[in-house]
C-alpha cells in the first residue's frame, strides 16, 4: 500500500511512497490557510478518493521596546521607537542613512493596539553626513540644483559643483539623494553656513589617507579612528562613504571609536520635518 502527499490539490510534483501511519510534513511558507492533500492506492493500484485537511497560520505579532523598528500589518510606514514614542522615517533614504537593513529584516510587525500605545513623535532626521537635493524645488531660497549636506541637524548648501567634487570625488553624484518635492516641502531644517572650503571635510565624513588603512570619522574638525572595520560597520557606516584624502589634510586626533557608540547610532530627534 502506498500514499501520495502534496500541498497542492493536483499533486503536482508529488511521488508515491510507502504507506506510514505518521509522517513529518512541511507546509508552504508564510501565513494564512495551508492545505495538505493525501490519497492512497493498494497493491492493485486502486486509488482512494482525495483526503484533505487545513490549518490557518496567523501572523505572530511582536512586542516592541526602545530603539526597535516597527510597523503594522496594514501600513508600510516604518517607525523607530525612541523615548517611548514612535518616529516615522519620512523617506527610504533617511532610513538607509542610519544603515538599517534595506530588506527591512529587523522591522517588527505590531498589532494596531500595541502600535498605538506609542505616541507619535517627530520624524527621524537624516544622519549627519547625508546629502540630498530637491527635484524641482529647494529650500531656504536656494536653486533647485542645490545640494545640502546634513551636519549637526542643520543644512549646509554645497557652494558649487567644484567644491562637491573636490570633497567627495563623486562624478556620478551617487551620494546625493533626490528628494520628492512633496516631502521637501515638509523639511524644517535650519540653515547652516555654506560648505565652501575644500581644505577640510565637514563633520560626519569618513576619511582615510592614501598610504594608511586607518579610517577616521570627522567630528568638529577632529579625526576619530575606528579601531576595526567591524566597529565602523556596527556604528552605521559603509565603505562607499569613505573619502581618500592627501597627507596635507591635517586634523587634530581625538578619542578613537572602539565600540558601539550610542551617539553615532541613535538619531537625535529634532524638528527637521513636519508630520
Amino acid at each position: 500500500t502506498e500514499m501520495l502527499i502534496s500541498n497542492a490539490g493536483d499533486f503536482a510534483g508529488a511521488t508515491w511512497e510507502e504507506y506510514k501511519t505518521s509522517k513529518y510534513w512541511t507546509l508552504e511558507s508564510g501565513n494564512g490557510e495551508k492545505n495538505v492533500y493525501v490519497k492512497y492506492r493498494d497493491e492493485d493500484y486502486n486509488e482512494s478518493s482525495v483526503v484533505s485537511d487545513n490549518i490557518i497560520l496567523a501572523e505572530v505579532l511582536a512586542e516592541a521596546g526602545e530603539r526597535d523598528l516597527v510597523k503594522t500589518a496594514d501600513n508600510p510606514g516604518v517607525y523607530l521607537i525612541l523615548n517611548g514614542k514612535r518616529h516615522v522615517f519620512p523617506h527610504f533614504a533617511v532610513y538607509t542613512s542610519w544603515a538599517y537593513p534595506e530588506d527591512f529584516s529587523t522591522v517588527k510587525t505590531l498589532s494596531s493596539a500595541d502600535f498605538n500605545t506609542f505616541a507619535e513623535g517627530d520624524p527621524v532626521p537624516f544622519k549627519d553626513g547625508s546629502m540630498f537635493r530637491g527635484t524641482s524645488a529647494s529650500l531656504h531660497g536656494k536653486a533647485a540644483s542645490a545640494v545640502f549636506y546634513v551636519e549637526d541637524s542643520k543644512l549646509r548648501a554645497v557652494n558649487s559643483g567644484e567644491v562637491y567634487q573636490s570633497l567627495f570625488n563623486d562624478p556620478g553624484w551617487s551620494l546625493v539623494t533626490w528628494v520628492p518635492d512633496d516631502l521637501l516641502s515638509k523639511f524644517e531644517y535650519s540653515l547652516g553656513e555654506n560648505l565652501v572650503s575644500t581644505a577640510l571635510h565637514p563633520s560626519g565624513c569618513l576619511v582615510k589617507y592614501t598610504d594608511s588603512p586607518a579610517v577616521y570619522l570627522i567630528e568638529n574638525g577632529k579625526k576619530r579612528q575606528f579601531n576595526s572595520w567591524d566597529t565602523l560597520v556596527d556604528n552605521g557606516y559603509r565603505k562607499k562613504k569613505i573619502h581618500i584624502i592627501p597627507a596635507s589634510e591635517i586634523y587634530v586626533t581625538a578619542d578613537s571609536i572602539g565600540s558601539l557608540a550610542e551617539s553615532l547610532t541613535t538619531p537625535v530627534i529634532a524638528t527637521a520635518f513636519r508630520n
